[in-house]
């Protein structure tokens, strides 16, 4: 649904890839259709602040209530990354060894070797399966040590607005439509749509490997196609904040954000 069609119907929102009914009263589900899959609106730095605000059906002037905050997080879940399975060894080799096209190369392996009498070709197969198996583990190991770097990335507590106050919380308990306040210093606990900025930039190298902080404006809009050094409008989990203050809604959290991608 496009801006222009979203202002011929000012009751229905793109809420998560999904048409729905803004909430009008607050604690009467208000955060019920804001954020089945832990988003606001996809890319929300392709709208305009208002377009996002009213999508999220949030005053950024006040925030969530008490009562829209746990809503949504009932639907959200945590805003945190999901832990690392950190399986044995033995357990991901067996694993690799399980996988279909494995098996099917052993029984190959098998059939030449012991039926046909082809032991070298047998070994041959044989290896190839243990390369491969041991390739996938190591792969597999250097991922759940990104995701376990990643998870340091996170914050403990941060700043949000609710129902006109001025709060610090625990960052898990972050939804998506909260107001949240940055300041110099901070690390940027979820994907935001800023909203309103002041001098803000922000050190994006966790995501791009640029060593200059990023300029940030609220009132630009990006392209569909903008890469993340280009996203002007967007603060992404993880960054941080080198100088300036902004205000921006939370738009994904948790294992929706870009971080986590």
């Amino acid at each position: 649904m496009g801006v222009h069609d979203d202002r011929q119907r000012p009751a229905e929102r793109l809420i998560g890839g999904r048409p729905t009914v803004r909430p009008r009263a607050p604690d009467r589900g208000a955060g019920r259709s804001s954020a089945g899959s832990g988003q606001v609106i996809p890319r929300a730095d392709r709208h305009t602040v208002q377009h996002v605000l009213e999508a999220a059906g949030v005053d950024p002037a006040r925030g969530l209530t008490p009562g829209e905050a746990r809503a949504r997080a009932e639907l959200a879940g945590p805003n945190a990354l999901p832990e690392p399975r950190h399986a044995g060894l033995g357990e991901q080799v067996l694993t690799q060894l399980r996988e279909p096209m494995a098996v099917l190369l052993l029984v190959a392996a098998a059939v030449s070797g012991v039926v046909l009498g082809e032991v070298v070709d047998g070994v041959a197969i044989v290896v190839i399966v243990v390369i491969n198996a041991a390739i996938a583990v190591v792969e597999e190991r250097r991922a759940d040590a990104a995701l376990t770097a990643l998870r340091a990335l996170t914050v403990p507590e941060t700043r949000v607005r609710r129902d006109g106050a001025v709060l610090r919380i625990p960052a898990p308990e972050l939804v998506p439509g909260d107001v949240v306040l940055l300041e110099p210093g901070d690390r940027v606990p979820a994907d935001l749509r800023l909203v309103a900025t002041a001098g803000v930039e922000i050190d994006e190298s966790v995501l791009t490997g640029e060593s200059q902080a990023v300029r940030k404006d609220a009132s630009a809009v990006s392209a569909d196609d903008a890469g993340l050094a280009d996203r002007p409008g967007a603060a992404f989990t993880g960054t941080f904040v080198e100088r300036g203050t902004a205000t921006g809604i939370a738009v994904a959290t948790g294992a929706a954000t870009t971080l986590a991608a």
